[in-house]
């Protein structure tokens, strides 16, 4: 509703208003008849025929209610009477059957005197008040005097109900536009109706239009009383509520009743209007009580005093005190729906202001959040760069020659490190140390702390330090994040990493071959990749056993690239990379200890459970995991590229897809043994063409003929399931 809608619903009122004043214009040339007599019957009998001066007459076992009026001499060229009862369906003038459906019920009479007959098949209450009998044009400019008015007044109201219950119908829209919908529609049906005259121009029979009346009678109350509750709520004892649903109730079993045939509509008013007293004192009671906090109370409690106002000569009418000539009703309905329409509107627009204050306090409070989280931004990409320049330090410094560290395997329980870290719980424990879970003192997060133990030669402690540089240096949420690192000088060599609550791929692999698991799974670890290579590192490792699969958000699973102790920190081709150095030449491959795999944190596996071959992660020239190692590695560990990370993503995707390896040997020993790889099956037909164009293209022999992880990375996003893509 604008704020253009109740002034102008105001200004017509007035001007309807004006036209029923009019209504007073004099009527000395009309001649009233009488007196009326009625009967029941099929057929009318005449020695059954009774008076009913002003009676209001009811139906009586479905028998049809008969009229008649005696018309004297007329004068004028164009005599003619006009009927008063309501909904009747026929008329006998001069000996003529007239069908009323469609028509006024000013009928011309081409004889006078006459008999006029009148018959009501409706089953309705009707009252018997005397025709007017005189010119046509008279009766006319009289029915357009005093009806038109309110007529008009019915319709508009009917028609603002309609449009307000239809936008109270759309998601989201305001419970009190339904509820003023009704209301509006059921009180303009009646208003139209009323009019005794003008109510004929709909092409119905009268008993429609009865049941139409009847149909708005009950449907206004409920509209009424679900307006204030959707504006004022309901007290403490949900009154209101409680009688709205009783009355519903009543309302189904009175119709039903009255469809079957065992009680007549006339005879609910009397409940019915026990319950619209009922609904407007409780909404007097609950406007009273809101309005210190809500202005529009106060309109709402002057539209029902105006409501009391203006109708108040109607009521002094039914008691028997004729004070105007026409219905007040119709203008009181008005006035007080023009106070509903009012206090909607004046809600709608507190509730736009309380919503645009709202969004200005938001919009301040996300600019404060903004400004830190550039802020918390700038400190994190610092804190990295000092994680990743302790980490180098500490591995030149290891480098230089051996370095002993704790000899014990393992943390106690409540132990603290560097007075920052509380010990947890042990995770898994290997030769060169343990993963424990450990609680940082700060903000009581949990992590993964790998510390090492023993005696350790210069190789492994620089490897451990560069696992820190490399995680450090590069932020993705695919990838496994250290948070810390210490120990140098205080016999503790740790690391402290994120704490992945999860399993590694290898211990998934009872799912392998589900291709939309896959798919899923396979863009995340293509993105960790992505990150690594545009920061200017080359995993060296990457396999099953290195992937941490935890829950991520809305319950879906979240894959991290972990295990950086080999990883080569810039690319090749820009002469930067560092190498853990080692035996020259092809040192034949030994087991290198390593830290264990376990749940929850991520480490190297050193063996390849499926080639049978030790691994070949720190020591000589190779470095890897066999069975993911690209065939160019059989040149030295200085052949890595991200080319050669390809190659293991690759394999990772096909096994992914297909739950077999993709060669029937291991790659990097077909290389060592000069032979050329065994062909690939293709894959299923549920993975994406596109997909599987670029899998098959990265377990390609030459480096230079597979795609770069960003390629491979938009084709798997654009083939995945719908269920992950949204």
């Amino acid at each position: 509703m604008g704020r253009g809608a109740q002034p102008g619903v105001v200004r017509c009122g007035l001007w309807l208003a004006f036209l029923a004043l009019s209504a007073c214009t004099s009527q000395a040339d009309l001649i009233e008849l009488g007196p009326v007599e009625y009967q029941w019957a099929e057929e009318p009998v005449e020695a059954a025929w009774q008076v009913a001066p002003g009676l209001e007459l009811g139906p009586r076992g479905g028998e049809v209610l008969w009229f008649r009026v005696q018309v004297p001499a007329l004068p004028g060229p164009d005599p003619a009477v006009q009927l008063s009862a309501l909904f009747a369906d026929a008329a006998w003038v001069c000996g003529q059957k007239t069908e009323l459906r469609g028509h006024t019920q000013i009928l011309p009479l081409p004889c006078t005197p006459t008999q006029v007959l009148i018959r009501n098949t409706a089953d309705a209450r009707t009252a018997v008040r005397r025709p007017v009998a005189g010119s046509e044009q008279r009766l006319w400019t009289r029915v357009l005097e005093t009806e038109l008015a309110p007529f008009t007044v019915g319709v508009m109201m009917t028609l603002a109900g309609l449009l307000l219950g239809l936008a109270g119908l759309r998601p989201g829209a305001e419970r009190a536009y339904r509820g003023l919908g009704l209301f509006l529609v059921g009180i303009g049906v009646i208003a139209s109706l009323n009019a005794r005259q003008l109510r004929h121009v709909f092409p119905v029979s009268g008993s429609v239009l009865f049941v139409a009346h009847e149909l708005a009678t009950t449907l206004y109350p409920i509209g009424f009383a679900d307006f204030v509750l959707g504006t004022f709520g309901d007290g403490r004892w949900r009154v209101l509520r409680r009688g709205l649903r009783l009355f519903v109730l009543y309302a189904a079993v009175a119709w039903v009743l009255h469809l079957t045939g065992l009680l007549h509509l006339n005879t609910g008013r009397a409940p019915t209007a026990l319950f619209i007293v009922a609904f407007l004192l409780q909404a007097v009671v609950l406007a009273a009580q809101a309005r210190k906090t809500d202005p529009s109370a106060w309109l709402f409690l002057f539209g029902i005093g105006a409501l009391l106002v203006v109708s108040l000569p109607d009521i002094l009418d039914g008691a028997g005190f004729k004070v105007l000539p026409f219905q007040t009703v119709p203008y009181a309905a008005l006035t007080f729906g023009a106070a509903m329409v009012a206090v909607v509107e004046r809600q709608h627009r507190q509730a736009r202001e309380t919503a645009q204050a709202s969004a200005r306090e938001l919009a301040a409070k996300l600019a404060v959040l903004e400004e830190r989280n550039r802020e918390i931004d700038a400190l994190n990409q610092e804190l990295r760069h000092q994680i990743a320049e302790r980490s180098r330090q500490m591995a030149d410094a290891l480098q230089q020659g051996s370095a002993t560290v704790s000899e014990r395997q393992a943390l106690e329980a409540g132990e603290l490190i560097d007075g920052r870290y509380r010990v947890l719980r042990l995770l898994g424990q290997g030769a060169m140390g343990a993963v424990h879970a450990v609680e940082r003192l700060s903000d009581a997060r949990t992590f993964a702390l790998k510390i090492m133990s023993g005696r350790i030669d210069s190789d492994a402690g620089a490897r451990f330090a560069r696992e820190a540089e490399i995680a450090a240096s590069v932020a993705s949420e695919h990838l496994v994040t250290v948070v810390d690192v210490g120990g140098q000088g205080s016999g503790r060599l740790y690391l402290v990493m994120e704490y992945v609550e999860g399993r590694p791929l290898e211990d998934l692999r009872s799912r392998f071959g589900d291709v939309p698991w896959a798919l899923e799974l396979l863009w995340q670890i293509t993105d960790g990749v992505r990150a690594l290579h545009a920061a200017g590192v080359v995993h060296r490792d990457l396999k099953p056993g290195n992937v941490l699969v935890g829950a991520g958000a809305e319950g879906r699973e979240l894959a991290k690239i972990s295990d950086f102790g080999i990883s080569r920190l810039g690319a090749p081709s820009e002469g930067t990379g560092r190498e853990v150095p080692g035996a020259a030449g092809m040192a034949r491959p030994v087991d290198s200890p390593a830290l264990p795999d376990v749940q929850g944190h991520a480490a190297t596996h050193m063996t390849d459970p499926r080639a049978g071959a030790p691994g070949l992660t720190a020591t000589g020239v190779l470095m890897g995991t066999p069975a993911y190692m690209a065939p160019e590695l059989a040149n030295g560990a200085r052949s890595a590229s991200p080319a050669s990370d390809l190659f293991a993503l690759g394999l990772m995707a096909y096994e992914l897809f297909t739950g077999r390896p993709a060669h029937a040997e291991t790659p990097i020993f077909a290389a060592l043994s000069g032979r050329k790889l065994s062909a690939v099956a293709p894959l299923p037909p549920e993975v994406p063409q596109a997909v599987a164009g670029l899998v098959l293209r990265s377990l390609s022999e030459r480096p230079d003929a597979r795609p770069t992880a960003e390629q491979l990375l938009e084709a798997l996003l654009a083939g995945r399931p719908s269920r992950a893509g949204a």
